[in-house]
């Protein structure tokens, strides 16, 4: 009597193991669907971003050709012009860069004899590259990188404490 005892209070337990064991496989099931669908997904997307790197990199290409950069002396002689196509009147999207002309310019380290020199290379450079140096504030930023020993010392302080001096050239 006591071995059935014993097996019918076992019953319930095994019974209830079992139960547990088909809710585990029912969601490893579920959750074995769920990552094979989102696998089809992430499939779909890197084929779809696929196509759309393929169909932006034709309109670039085609883009380019229409309206090719160009790269050399800025005219001001004309204004662009703008150009005709099958879709009308297309504007000049051209653009011209000029490089920056440069002058030799020598670090300047305080001394008064060779002070006129440098203010006036530094005016030159600026004098060329007009469109590089447009604001006083950044002729001032050009200006302290040729500095050196204890005027660039100064310059810097005056410069980090957002000095009048640095505001004009």
């Amino acid at each position: 009597m006591t071995e059935s005892a014993g097996s019918d209070s076992l019953r319930p337990a095994i019974q209830n193991q079992g139960q547990r064991l088909h809710q585990h496989k029912q969601l490893s099931a579920n959750l074995t669907a769920g990552m094979q669908q989102l696998q089809a997904q992430q499939g779909d997307l890197l084929s779809s971003m696929g196509n759309l790197e393929a169909s932006l990199s034709s309109q670039l290409k085609q883009m380019r050709e229409r309206n090719p950069v160009s790269f050399g002396p800025v005219s001001d002689a004309s204004p662009p012009q703008a150009s005709s196509g099958p879709e009308g009147p297309q504007p000049d999207l051209r653009l011209s860069v000029q490089e920056p002309r440069g002058i030799q310019i020598e670090r300047y380290d305080g001394d008064s004899a060779t002070c006129r020199s440098f203010l006036v290379n530094c005016s030159l450079l600026f004098e060329l590259n007009p469109s590089c140096y447009s604001s006083d504030r950044a002729k001032v930023a050009v200006v302290i990188t040729y500095l050196t020993s204890r005027a660039r010392e100064w310059a810097t302080a005056e410069w980090d404490r957002q000095s009048a001096v640095c505001r004009t050239f």
